[in-house]
């Protein structure tokens, strides 16, 4: 029997362009990834969090409008896999473990689109 679910997904991100560009590339991926919010700021996403915390997955800018969301991600506690995008090499950031990214051993690597 097949899998229907449909897997639910935030997009933090503060530039509407590009927030438009990313949700339509999730959708070519599958059409089982359901976006559920679009959220432009840190105190947005802390006050979304805290009343639904119901994502499959987080994609997010590395940083928005009003700060870096990786101390947001840490300070909530999310448990929730998340992927981080910058177009700024110099500002990619480490995952939680603190290793690089790079690093083999990393929970997630970054990946560099030119």
């Amino acid at each position: 029997m097949k899998n229907d679910r449909h897997i639910p997904w935030i997009l933090l991100e503060d530039e509407y362009y590009t927030a438009g560009e990313l949700k339509r590339l999730v959708g070519r991926v599958s059409s089982k990834y359901h976006n559920i919010a679009i959220i432009d700021t840190c105190k947005r996403f802390r006050e979304y969090w805290r009343r639904s915390p119901n994502a499959d997955l987080i994609i997010t800018d590395e940083s928005l409008a009003d700060g870096p969301v990786t101390g947001v991600l840490e300070d909530l506690e999310v448990k929730t896999p998340v992927i981080v995008v910058t177009s700024n090499e110099e500002r990619r950031p480490q995952d939680f473990s603190g290793k690089d990214s790079q690093h083999p051993s990393s929970p997630g690597r970054v990946i560099s689109h030119e």
